[in-house]
């Protein structure tokens, strides 16, 4: 949200109060590998229900900022009809992601193009979860990342825009990375001291690589950066006293909210920015960052929750009479 604030808040704010923000959504992609690892034993996984609970959790805020997009920036934005099309049908089937130049990855509502890559993630999920195959495939794409020719880096950069940021292929090294990740947690017990130990020093060691890295090539940068984000993960999962500060209540709903703050705080300053104009940057920017978070809590829980609900139901009393004698698959059973 702070990384987007020179773009859509230029006239109210103007500054970059965090300039490496970006970077928030290769820590994303981590965690979304290391916690539907988590939450998706191999023993009693079954595809079809996976799929419908992952549509029924961003398809539905997807589709709904999309259209209030639409009904707010669409006419003025400034791409001819046909492209404003071809945009629209790649952004409601979410492949969005798939397709190089900014019409695409950041057309319509611009922050949607990581939910398309992680749509992709989705699929591919029950293939990584067998066995080895998800540390298997962060190896070969960490060999890859680090044997790759600068020359072969910027072709790809150039073939695709900002191929390293936006493309899945470029991103499933995070991804799987998250999912390696979890298999190492589970192995891992240790005290709670040690626990504040490994938290203390992953945020140490990421306010250090940071700016170190900040010259790399991009796709060095996201290995080398999975360092500090996989200490951080490990050490919040494990428990600890801030792994408590972050359990509690209203630490909890912020979390809940998050995903609408991401899919609307970008809209939001937009129609703010010249509404806030004039107040300087010391007032607009807490004004701006209060309405968002205020505005993701109200969608979170008068839409994205009650659709969700709705959606994950059983189709009716018969079906989950049928649902609850099915027997689950012992032993080895992959469901």
């Amino acid at each position: 949200m702070l990384f987007h604030v020179p773009y859509v808040l230029p006239a109210s704010v103007g500054l970059v109060p965090l300039g490496q923000g970006a970077l928030g959504v290769s820590f994303f992609f981590v965690l979304s590998g290391f916690i539907l690892r988590h939450a998706h034993a191999p023993e009693d996984f079954r595809p079809l229900p996976f799929y419908r609970r992952r549509a029924a959790r961003v398809l539905p805020l997807h589709y709904a900022t999309l259209l209030v997009w639409i009904w707010l920036f669409f006419a003025s934005w400034g791409n001819s009809l046909v492209e404003k099309i071809n945009s629209g049908v790649a952004n409601f089937l979410a492949i969005h992601a798939l397709f190089s130049g900014h019409l695409f990855t950041l057309g319509y509502n611009a922050v949607s193009w990581s939910i398309s890559v992680e749509i992709i993630f989705y699929a591919l999920f029950p293939l990584l979860l067998a066995g080895r195959r998800a540390l298997h495939l962060f190896i070969a794409c960490a060999l890859v990342v680090v044997l790759m020719p600068p020359g072969v880096a910027v072709a790809l950069d150039q073939a695709f825009t900002s191929f390293f940021h936006f493309h899945p292929a470029a991103r499933l090294l995070e991804f799987s990375a998250g999912m390696a990740l979890h298999a190492l947690w589970r192995h891992l017990r240790p005290t709670e001291g040690v626990a504040t130990v490994v938290q203390l020093g992953a945020i140490l060691l990421l306010l250090v690589l940071v700016p170190a890295s900040a010259g790399l090539p991009a796709h060095l940068r996201n290995l080398v950066l999975l360092a500090p984000f996989g200490l951080l993960i490990l050490g919040f999962a494990w428990h600890g006293p801030l792994t408590r500060l972050l359990s509690r209540p209203l630490s909890v709903l912020l979390g809940e909210a998050s995903f609408a703050l991401y899919m609307t705080h970008h809209m939001l300053f937009r129609l703010l920015d010249p509404w806030l104009a004039g107040l300087g940057a010391a007032v607009a920017l807490p004004v701006a960052v209060a309405a968002a978070v205020l505005l993701s809590i109200a969608v979170f829980l008068l839409f994205e929750r009650p659709v969700r609900n709705l959606l994950n139901r059983p189709a009716s009393p018969g079906h989950s009479r049928v649902l609850a004698a099915t027997p689950v698959p012992q032993g080895g059973g992959r469901g």
